[in-house]
């Protein structure tokens, strides 16, 4: 098993401090041979230095990085165009993904275990630790905890395949907002699930979660498209709904300035609130006071600051609906 090569595909772009931080944990893995194979979306921040600097230090038996630019196969620019650059320009039996923001330094056998775990299988999920640096991370890595793994450990589901699943698959390299769910439906496969140490990160700063929002907003219209959800207008509505209650308070608190009628459009607030999401929060987290009443801010923050950029984002999407270059 330990004779065949893994190609470790990363996208980047303005990831310097993170990717660095992710190589040297992979060079500190068991596993070997291993071939990093990194694709820039058009860095300014001394990302393509510092890989340069690190391919040159890293050489060694097993072990390679190639670092490839997205300018030099077209105009495009998708982290999923990105990732099909990575395979197609890859040598390796078996293609692991990982983002920037992933760190193995905590599980040194992590990419041991996706092999053997692989077996004679074609995909394989891990396990990660989210990180809790800030409080945004922390919610953020939350909301997945709670919304998609139920109080499990946190999947990163478009980890490990055999090289013959992207002979009949790639990324769609023109969507960013959920590509890896539509590769998936395309790829058919069965995965295995491996636990490991790896550890990830989430935006830390309402600044890194509005450039999210706005990126997911952007480029939500082609997804919704491609999978035919024609009631996409009325979810993306209903995903409005605090971010509308909100505004009737502030409106009707400045046009009325009745008391009562203010106090009762905020009860209906929180009323939805704590039955759309915070009953889930209740049922995994536990009924901590201080932990719910967290959530409660968390989820008004999110369905109104974060929910605002997604939806400039869509507009902005919908302005640019015939480009196909979905910049990075």
């Amino acid at each position: 098993m330990k004779s065949i090569l893994v190609s470790i595909v990363i996208p980047v772009k303005n990831e310097r401090g993170n990717v660095e931080q992710l190589i040297m944990s992979i060079y500190g893995q068991t596993y070997r041979p291993i071939e990093v194979v990194v694709v820039d979306g058009g860095s300014t921040d001394g990302t393509l230095e510092a890989l340069q600097e690190l391919k040159a230090k890293l050489k060694g038996a097993g072990f390679a990085i190639k670092v490839l630019k997205e300018e030099d196969f077209g105009s495009l620019r998708s982290p999923a165009n990105a990732r099909n650059i990575g395979v197609l320009n890859s040598s390796g039996e078996v293609i692991v993904f990982f983002d920037a923001d992933f760190d193995l330094s905590g599980d040194p056998e992590a990419i041991e275990k996706i092999v053997a775990g692989l077996g004679e299988g074609e995909h394989v999920a891990i396990t990660y630790a989210p990180n809790g640096h800030t409080w945004v991370e922390r919610h953020l890595a939350l909301d997945d905890i709670v919304y998609y793994f139920r109080g499990g450990r946190p999947l990163h589901v478009v980890c490990c395949f055999r090289r013959s699943v992207f002979s009949r698959a790639l990324f769609d390299a023109s969507l960013g907002f959920g590509e890896d769910l539509e590769f998936l439906a395309r790829a058919k496969t069965m995965w295995r699930v491996v636990g490991t140490g790896v550890r990830r990160c989430y935006p830390h700063t309402l600044g890194q979660l509005m450039k999210q929002q706005l990126w997911y907003g952007r480029t939500a219209l082609r997804y919704f498209r491609k999978v035919g959800a024609m009631r996409w207008p009325i979810d993306v509505a209903r995903s409005n709904a605090v971010l509308g209650i909100v505004a009737l308070d502030v409106i009707v608190s400045a046009a009325s300035m009745n008391v009562l009628l203010t106090l009762a459009v905020t009860a209906l607030l929180l009323a939805f609130v704590a039955h759309r999401w915070l009953r889930r929060d209740v049922v995994v987290l536990g009924g901590k006071p201080r932990l719910i009443l967290e959530r409660l801010a968390w989820t008004l923050l999110r369905e109104t600051y974060g929910r605002l950029w997604f939806d400039i984002g869509l507009l902005l999407g919908l302005a640019r609906s015939s480009h196909r270059d979905l910049g990075r």
